[in-house]
């Protein structure tokens, strides 16, 4: 998504929400149109974080994009990061946010065949 530049106007309060909303928008990020999002690659591991704090658009369009892919029985990891705002991997230096770049770290070693299942390569 935009990562940084929206830190500042949503951690400012909701004075800004309807501002970062149009800009949101402007740069098509809506709802509109999602519901084409429906094949997958089967093929295709998937790794999907969500910051519970990010803004309800998003969380709309992540909401659905999952459930399409456990309804395609996609290979999916998948986590909640219910305190996360958004972009925390890069502002939050803590231990939840570590571990979930380390979970990232993981996957893409293993997908990326650098690393097997087991942890040995």
């Amino acid at each position: 998504m935009c990562g940084p530049l929206l830190r500042s106007p949503i951690d400012a309060g909701s004075k800004y929400r309807d501002a970062v909303l149009a800009l949101a928008k402007k740069f098509k990020f809506s709802t509109e149109g999602i519901e084409r999002i429906q094949h997958f690659h089967k093929d295709l591991p998937l790794f999907f974080v969500r910051a519970g704090q990010d803004l309800e658009l998003f969380h709309q369009i992540e909401d659905y994009f999952v459930s399409m892919a456990i309804s395609n029985n996609i290979p999916l990891t998948f986590i909640n990061d219910s305190e996360g705002r958004h972009a925390f991997d890069a502002y939050d230096d803590n231990n939840q946010s570590r571990e979930i770049i380390k979970s990232t770290l993981h996957f893409l070693r293993i997908n990326l065949g650098l690393l097997e299942r087991d942890g040995n390569k």
